[in-house]
């Protein structure tokens, strides 16, 4: 994951079509009532454009001069960035409220795919191990917020992201196998309509007594889609599944952690939250890789 140069970085600002926060519309209930990764495309949307924002503009702050600093300057910047989407005002309160909790995905250490357990490291909420990813899958579904399918698509992602860093799995066969996994998404929950899920006005509602099953993977997969396609530039091409690891495994932790603080007064769930969580860590992570973070973050510490 250390193999993002600048200069490659800079093809890539020159060579790609920036997301822009005007492609973040509305939905039609109606021409989504059928299940469709598309469905959820205003949360991949948000990452590509935030992480766009972060390629073109960000400035290395020399006033940062512990790791604490930079984490808290990056996600300061996002922040005042979040005001500038066209999202409800709800939705932009949650990403930056979601912003301090996922700020140390910034940091690409905080996540281990050597052979780590959490038995023989210190007792660190911000670190994760391939052991704690899982732990918290299986939470979420003992929870009943994902089903069984969700439950083992997010493994097998997580394994498949273990497999690309380790060098066991190439890129090429990486994305071969995440293709195959939205695939089997979209055949899953052909039968699924998520329309309840949006507003008159075509915006998801946040806070929802219940949502579908199907429907937090949905976040996860185009999210980890959009960033594929954000990185699939003849520049960027052979390291797609290296730089795309990391926002997935950061979509995947905000997903099935969102919903531990999701239910609100009356037993509402937070939909917001929830997906919410899983735009933001996949952000946080993402970011982390960019070339110019990731040289000064590494430069730093």
């Amino acid at each position: 994951m250390k193999n993002i140069y600048p200069s490659l970085l800079f093809m890539v600002i020159i060579s790609i079509t920036l997301w822009s926060c005007n492609q973040i519309e509305p939905i039609s209930a109606e021409e989504n009532a059928i299940a469709s990764l598309d469905f959820f495309s205003q949360y991949g949307d948000v990452h590509n454009a935030m992480l766009a924002h972060v390629d073109k503009n960000i400035v290395i702050n020399k006033q940062c001069k512990t790791k604490e600093d930079v984490l808290n300057y990056l996600m300061n910047t996002q922040s005042k960035y979040a005001e500038e989407l066209l999202l409800p005002d709800s939705d932009k309160c949650l990403i930056q409220e979601l912003l301090p909790v996922y700020k140390h995905l910034y940091d690409k250490e905080n996540i281990s795919f050597s052979p780590v357990t959490r038995s023989n490291v210190d007792e660190d909420i911000d670190y994760y191990t391939t052991e704690d990813i899982i732990n918290s899958i299986n939470a979420s579904f003992n929870r009943g917020e994902i089903d069984l399918f969700e439950k083992q698509s997010f493994i097998e992602l997580i394994n498949l992201c273990e497999d690309n860093v380790l060098g066991k799995l190439t890129n090429d066969s990486f994305e071969l196998k995440f293709t195959s996994l939205t695939n089997q998404w979209e055949k899953h929950y052909s039968n699924t309509d998520f329309s309840s899920m949006i507003d008159a006005e075509g915006h998801f509602k946040n806070d929802l007594e219940e949502f579908p099953k199907g429907a937090i993977s949905g976040v996860v997969l185009n999210i980890s889609k959009s960033s594929l396609e954000y990185w699939d530039t003849p520049e960027t091409k052979s390291v797609v599944g290296t730089i795309v690891v990391q926002d997935i495994v950061g979509a995947v932790i905000g997903g099935v952690s969102g919903g531990v603080g999701s239910a609100v007064v009356g037993g509402k769930w937070n939909w917001g939250s929830v997906a919410w969580g899983a735009g933001v860590g996949a952000i946080t992570g993402s970011t982390g890789v960019v070339g110019k973070v990731s040289k000064w973050i590494v430069s730093l510490f």
